[in-house]
């Protein structure tokens, strides 16, 4: 249903980040986060699942596959250039990926129109998003 990317960009206040990522080690957190979703979407707290997941390199791959030293970045008005010419900060890799899930089944009524359904999903995306904000003292 959600997916909250626990990064500076998306959640750029950094205690509500710290607080999101200490999720990992606190199932009783966790399970009051679920049952307060489950209450606010209409859900038994057993439907609700808030699942943090870490995926360590995440730019990794597999041998056999593009070099990304051979890729070239094309701006307008500047000649391409190759990744080794940018500065550390600009090329620079991310080593973990961490992400905050949260699974809940979704009844949504099929005679709704795909419009309807993408809408009516985003905006239970988004206020279970900023419920999940609130409780952990930050905003989306």
């Amino acid at each position: 249903m959600s997916q909250i990317r626990l990064d500076g960009v998306h959640v750029a206040h950094a205690p509500a980040r710290a607080n999101l990522l200490k999720l990992r080690n606190d199932d009783a957190k966790r399970a009051d986060i679920e049952g307060s979703l489950a209450e606010i979407l209409g859900r038994q707290p057993s439907e609700v699942i808030v699942h943090p997941q870490s995926v360590k390199n995440p730019a990794y791959s597999a041998p056999g596959v593009i070099d990304p030293e051979a890729i070239f970045v094309v701006s307008k008005g500047i000649p391409p250039r190759s990744l080794d010419e940018f500065p550390e900060v600009v090329a620079g890799k991310q080593g973990v990926a961490e992400t905050l899930h949260v699974i809940t089944p979704w009844d949504e009524d099929m005679s709704l129109s795909p419009e309807e359904r993408r809408r009516a999903r985003r905006e239970l995306d988004e206020k279970s998003t900023a419920h999940i904000m609130s409780l952990v003292g930050g905003n989306a």
